[in-house]
């Protein structure tokens, strides 16, 4: 059996999983598995297909194998027109959301970005949405404010009002992600639907949801599977 290393290449944030074992590293640091790796598989957000091609003949002495958005995949119907245009991580967590499901889901993918996109029963992507993530927002205040330039990294927002800057800042960004999923998670109707939540900035909304969700980090290599098998 070959062994695989697999890796999601967000924006600020590299997963990797590797025979059983697990990690997430920040920035751009990659993972240096000291077994022998037989393949490795990614999905990246970046653009920098060469640079790891580079990097992977270098450490391993392999051509990297990279998963695309497709129009379709293990069951699932692809929305877009122009299926390609669509992030590959986004596309690889719902369709590993709907197999994992074995009917219709909703993945709320809560990174640099947070996308939330919807899978009907029968497979077929129904579309979603995308918007400024929660680590996103508040650098956005810090650039192009005077008064409200707040280091707010590794801060854990919560729903009540902010008694100086940097609570305002936290909590209201918070609050302004909650708000949207679960405004987003009644639009769509949730009693037959399983709701999956995935990204690096997962963590800290997940006491402010109200519908019951399943949160897995590792949905994007779930679907990278399913993509290069």
């Amino acid at each position: 059996m070959t062994t695989c290393l697999d890796m999601d290449v967000g924006n600020s944030r590299i997963k990797w999983r590797f025979d059983g074992s697990e990690g997430i590293a920040s920035g751009a640091q990659l993972p240096n598995v000291k077994q022998k790796v037989g393949r490795i598989r990614i999905s990246t957000v970046r653009g920098n297909e060469a640079d790891l091609s580079q990097w992977s003949k270098r450490l391993y002495g392999l051509e990297p194998e990279f998963a695309i958005a497709s129009k379709s995949l293990a069951g699932v119907t692809n929305a877009y027109s122009d299926p390609h245009t669509l992030g590959v991580d986004r596309w690889l967590a719902l369709c590993a959301a709907w197999n994992a499901s074995a009917g219709s889901c909703i993945v709320i993918d809560a990174g640099t970005a947070l996308t939330i996109d919807v899978v009907a029963e029968n497979g077929q992507h129904l579309g979603g949405y995308i918007v400024p993530g929660l680590a996103t927002m508040q650098r956005s205040l810090w650039d192009t404010t005077q008064q409200v330039k707040v280091q707010t990294e590794g801060t854990v927002g919560s729903d009540v009002y902010g008694t100086d800057t940097k609570s305002c800042v936290a909590n209201g960004t918070l609050r302004m992600c909650t708000e949207f999923i679960n405004w987003v998670l009644r639009e769509a109707g949730t009693a037959t639907t399983t709701v999956f939540l995935t990204g690096g900035e997962a963590e800290p909304l997940l006491p402010y949801l109200d519908t019951e969700v399943l949160f897995q980090p590792y949905l994007v290599l779930d679907g990278l599977a399913l993509a290069l098998p």
